[in-house]
């Protein structure tokens, strides 16, 4: 009777043992959650703190000093295809397909791209360009949606010329916050370096290559040019230029053409070897019949140009001048035209002399 009282109280005493396990389990649980909910509450009320405190705001920049024309340099910002050979995204995915908008070169031009996760999806816009600044509109499409403006400045330096890049965006409250984990400037300042040097790379190339003249890209309008073409030798270039613009004028005025003041040579071929040029003499004329007497022919487009002042023996330095910037740019011409502005007949100084020297370009 005795062992069966003791053994159910001992069957009690392990229930209620049990019991008050589960007890302190369930208290000591609830002490951890306790815990967890307090750090909890703690970390959102830090985070709003730190968002109140952090900016909103974020710059990065970075500059390199850049041994060329700051022209050359410009053309090379304000040119979005010119931009993405030196784009230090542009690495991150060989096959991004990038489309473009607009007059290259000028405000309101646009590139637009699509690529890996890397470089997702966004567009830039040109908004402004100045000697001394550029200014884009940024917008990211994917793998975020977000917009920011960037810039360049430039700035003249001892030893040329200082480019300085730039992006200023916003991070609204509360994301401000992630600041204390994400530093803007460690994200983008090396990419921004990488670009800025390879874009030092670039220009200080094609300014050796251009032998100290700028060359530029422009848009040739469309011109109707009165023209009579021979293939000679050069050592008659001169003696053909003086004969046929008095014929080409008297052809115009016969036809009672308007011409314009400046004359033209193009030139599709010069055989260096055999000493011989295919061109044409030109002049510009507004309005005529539909069936001139003097052959019509029309140019127009995408050209590289020089604006050369001086005697013509002289142009022979700006023509390998533009040679050497098409071999580093990797562009081909196939024809090249040359705009005489001056009449030597009426200001002897060759100095004054002004042609505009036009490769034209695909």
């Amino acid at each position: 009777m005795l062992a069966e009282v003791f053994f159910v109280t001992k069957n009690k005493l392990k229930v209620k043992k049990r019991y008050y396990i589960r007890v302190n389990q369930k208290l000591n649980d609830m002490k951890i959650l306790k815990v967890l909910l307090i750090l909890i509450v703690l970390a959102v009320v830090g985070f709003f703190i730190a968002a109140a405190v952090l900016p909103t705001e974020y710059e990065v920049t970075r500059s390199v000093v850049i041994n060329a024309d700051a022209r050359i340099v410009a053309d090379h910002v304000k040119s979005l295809k010119n931009m993405q050979a030196w784009s230090p995204w542009a690495d991150y995915d060989t096959n991004m397909v990038v489309t473009y908008d607009g007059i290259d070169g000028a405000v309101g031009s646009s590139s637009s791209w699509k690529g890996n996760e890397d470089v997702g999806a966004g567009k830039q816009v040109v908004t402004s360009i100045t000697p001394e600044r550029i200014e884009l509109d940024l917008t990211f499409i994917e793998p975020y949606a977000d917009s920011c403006d960037v810039y360049f400045n430039f700035n003249d330096a001892e030893g040329g010329v200082e480019v300085t890049w730039g992006i200023k965006g916003v991070m609204p409250f509360p994301m401000n916050a992630m600041g204390l984990f994400m530093n803007m400037d460690d994200m983008m300042g090396p990419d921004f370096e990488k670009g800025l040097n390879d874009l030092k790379e670039k220009a200080e190339a094609i300014a050796a290559a251009s032998n100290g003249f700028y060359i530029e890209t422009v848009e040739v309008p469309e011109t109707t040019l009165l023209t009579e073409r021979k293939r000679i030798s050069m050592s008659d270039m001169d003696s053909f230029f003086a004969t046929t613009y008095p014929k080409l004028y008297a052809s115009a005025a016969k036809q009672e053409m308007d011409v314009e003041q400046a004359t033209y040579g193009l030139f599709y071929e010069w055989d260096e070897e055999n000493r011989e040029t295919d061109l044409a003499a030109g002049i510009a004329v507004i309005e005529g019949p539909d069936a001139p007497e003097t052959p019509l022919t029309t140019i127009g487009g995408k050209a590289l140009k020089i604006e050369y002042w001086g005697g013509y023996a002289g142009s022979y330095d700006a023509h390998m001048a533009m040679y050497n910037y098409m071999e580093a740019m990797e562009t081909e011409s196939d024809l090249v035209v040359e705009m005489y502005h001056t009449n030597p007949m009426t200001e002897p100084d060759s100095n004054k002399w002004h042609t505009d020297i036009l490769y034209m370009i695909k």
